[in-house]
């Protein structure tokens, strides 16, 4: 008797589920208030053209991202890490390194990077890896605990100038 209430109360629950289903809605894009909705096979037929529907909000927010980005005039780039310390006296430490790389590569951008309590060092402004590679190579001798990150580099220091 439970079997056949079960197989009764089953078969109920997708008959009613598959009546829940309308063909026409089958594929097609979430409507939302006051926006024009256009489907796959209408971008198709109109001679390829792609046809994308979103938010407007995205747009907004791109063009935010744009103004903030051509404001601020920096890529992403790579320096050489040359030092890092933490501590008593470590800005004088890094001041003191700092010194000694100017010494011996006067033409290389250096920066004094601080991110209490730690100071740090970092030279060149390279567009690429390869080319923060090729650097590291060079003062490996002079400074053997180097490694590369990136960072924003300003467009000026790579030879761009501003707008």
């Amino acid at each position: 008797m439970v079997r056949l209430i079960f197989i009764f109360l089953f078969g109920s629950l997708i008959s009613f589920s598959l009546l829940g289903q309308d063909d026409s809605t089958a594929g097609s894009w979430k409507v939302y208030p006051g926006k024009k909705v256009v489907s796959n096979i209408d971008s198709v037929k109109a001679g390829g053209e792609t046809i994308f529907i979103h938010d407007p909000r995205i747009d907004h927010l791109v063009k935010k991202h744009q103004r903030i980005s051509d404001s601020l005039k920096v890529i992403k780039g790579y320096r050489v890490q040359i030092f890092s310390t933490s501590g008593v006296k470590s800005g004088d430490k890094a001041d003191e390194v700092k010194a000694a790389f100017i010494r011996e590569y006067p033409a290389v951008n250096c920066h004094k990077v601080v991110e209490l309590p730690n100071f740090k060092i970092r030279v060149g402004d390279f567009r690429t890896r390869l080319e923060a590679l090729k650097f590291q190579n060079e003062i490996k001798e002079k400074f053997p605990h180097t490694y590369i990150v990136q960072d924003y580099i300003p467009l000026e220091n790579l030879g761009f100038s501003k707008k």
